[in-house]
C-alpha cells in the first residue's frame, strides 16, 4: 500500500510537470531489477542450503546416510542413483516417513496429498522394484493424482502422429494427452482387463499399432470360462474392446 501510494504521488507530480517521465520509468526499472536480483540470491540460498544427512540405509545398494537437499533424498554412491523427492503431490515426505519407506519399502496411509484438481486424498506409499515410489490405494478408486515424472512407463507414437507419454499408477495406465469426449482428462486403461493383467509393452504396442499382440487368459464375467484374444484400440474414443483369433477349421467327421 505504501509504495503504491508513493507511485500514485509521482504519476500525479508526472501529469503537473514537476516530475520527468523518463525518470520514473528509470526508478521502476532500478526497482524491478532489485527485486529479480533479491530473488535469484534468495533462490540460490535456499538450493545450495546445506541439509544433514537422512540417518537411513540405501534400499538400492545399501550405502549408510543419505544426502538430503531441498527437493530429495538421494544416495551418495555415485554409481547407485537411487534418488526420491521429497515433495509427493504436493505433500512433504518427512524423514521419519522416508526412513520407514526405504527400509520397508511402505509406508501410510498417509494424510495430505493434493491432486491434480487440488482435491485431498489418502494413501500409502509404496517403493517397487524399480526403486519409484508409488501410491497404494488399498481397495478404493484411485483419485485424481497428481502425474509426475517418475510415473511414466513409456510414450507411444499414435496413428496421427502424435507422441503421448504413458503414465502408471497402482491400477492403470492414464494417457493424459490422448483426450476424447468421454475422457477430457485422458484415456484410461485399466492395468488389469477380465481378471488378466495387461503387461505394459503390450500396453504401448497396443497405442501405437491399434492392437496387441495375442493375450491368453481372460476371464468372461458371464460364462467364467477362460478365452484368448488381442485387445484393440481406437484414438478416436478410447475404446479398448476385444478381437479374436480366427478358429480353427472343424475336421470333417470320417464316413462311415
Amino acid at each position: 500500500p505504501t509504495m503504491t501510494g508513493e507511485w500514485e504521488y509521482k504519476l500525479r507530480q508526472m501529469e503537473q510537470g514537476q516530475l520527468q517521465r523518463a525518470a520514473f520509468m528509470k526508478e521502476i526499472e532500478d526497482y524491478t531489477k532489485d527485486i529479480v536480483l533479491r530473488a535469484k540470491s534468495l533462490a540460490t540460498e535456499i538450493k545450495n542450503r546445506a541439509f544433514p544427512d537422512l540417518q537411513a540405509t540405501c534400499p538400492k545398494c545399501g550405502t549408510e546416510g543419505l544426502k538430503q537437499t531441498d527437493e530429495s533424498y538421494e544416495c551418495r554412491t555415485p554409481d547407485c542413483g537411487f534418488k526420491a523427492k521429497k515433495y509427493i503431490a504436493g505433500r512433504l515426505l518427512a524423514e521419519d516417513e522416508a526412513r520407514e519407506l526405504f527400509s520397508k519399502r511402505l509406508v501410510g496411509p498417509l494424510e495430505g496429498f493434493k491432486s491434480k484438481f487440488n482435491k485431498p486424498f489418502d494413501a500409502a506409499l509404496e517403493l517397487d522394484d524399480k526403486f519409484k515410489v508409488n501410491f497404494v490405494f488399498g481397495d478404493k478408486d484411485e483419485p485424481d493424482v497428481e502425474l509426475t515424472d517418475e510415473m511414466i512407463v513409456g510414450s507411444a507414437l499414435l496413428s496421427d502422429g502424435r507422441q503421448v507419454k504413458i503414465y502408471g499408477t497402482e491400477k492403470a495406465y492414464l494417457v493424459p494427452e490422448l483426450k476424447t469426449k468421454k475422457d477430457p482428462d485422458g484415456v484410461r486403461i485399466g492395468k488389469t482387463i477380465l481378471q488378466k493383467e495387461v503387461p505394459q509393452d503390450q500396453v504401448i504396442k497396443m497405442l501405437t499399432e491399434g492392437k496387441t499382440d495375442l493375450i491368453k487368459g481372460f476371464v468372461s464375467n458371464k460364462t467364467k470360462r477362460g478365452f484368448d484374444a488381442f485387445l484393440t484400440f481406437s484414438t478416436a474414443d478410447g475404446k479398448v474392446g476385444f478381437e479374436f483369433p480366427p478358429r480353427a477349421p472343424k475336421v470333417p467327421k470320417a464316413a462311415k
